[in-house]
C-alpha cells in the first residue's frame, strides 16, 4: 500500500545540490541566508578578504560557527583545486576563531573540542564550513 504522506523532500523544497552553475535561489528565500549574512557585519564574528564566520542561528552546541567563503561558491560540487587554499584558510580560521570564543567563554573539557565540516547536500546555497564544540548542548538540538 503506498503511502499518502508526502515525503520531505516534497514537505520543503531543498535547493538542488548539483547547483554548479551558480543559479542562486531568489534573494528572500531562506536558503539565501548565508548570502546577507556574509554582508550583516552585526552578526559578523570575524571577517577577512577570504572568509567570514558568524554564529549558526540554529546552534547545535554551545559554540557553533560557520565559516563562509566571501567568494560565491555555491556548494562541495562546484569546489575545484583552484579553491584549496581557500578552503584551507577556512579550516585555519575556524580554528583559530574557535579557540577565542571557546577562550572567551572560560570553555574547558569537550566544550573545548571540536569538529569541522561541510554538509555533502546543504540545505543552504552558499558553501560553510561548520564548526562545533563537542558539547553537543543547545535547545536547538531535535531529540
Amino acid at each position: 500500500m503506498a503511502s499518502s504522506l508526502p515525503s520531505m523532500s516534497e514537505k520543503r523544497k531543498m535547493p538542488s545540490s548539483d547547483n554548479v552553475n551558480g543559479n542562486q535561489p531568489k534573494k528572500n528565500h531562506w536558503s539565501a541566508g548565508l548570502s546577507a549574512a556574509v554582508d550583516d557585519e552585526s552578526i559578523q564574528v570575524y571577517k577577512d578578504d577570504l572568509c567570514t564566520v558568524i554564529n549558526d542561528k540554529f546552534p547545535k552546541a554551545r559554540i557553533h560557527l560557520l565559516v563562509i567563503p566571501n567568494e560565491n561558491i555555491t556548494n562541495l560540487k562546484s569546489v575545484n583545486n583552484a579553491h584549496l587554499s581557500l578552503l584551507k584558510h577556512m579550516l585555519k580560521v575556524g580554528k583559530e576563531t574557535a579557540e577565542k570564543v571557546a577562550a572567551k567563554a572560560n570553555a574547558c573539557g569537550s566544550f573545548a573540542h571540536f569538529r569541522y565540516g561541510y554538509h555533502a547536500i546543504p540545505s543552504m546555497s552558499l558553501l560553510h564550513m561548520h564548526v562545533i564544540s563537542q558539547d553537543f548542548i543547545s535547545d536547538s538540538l531535535k531529540t
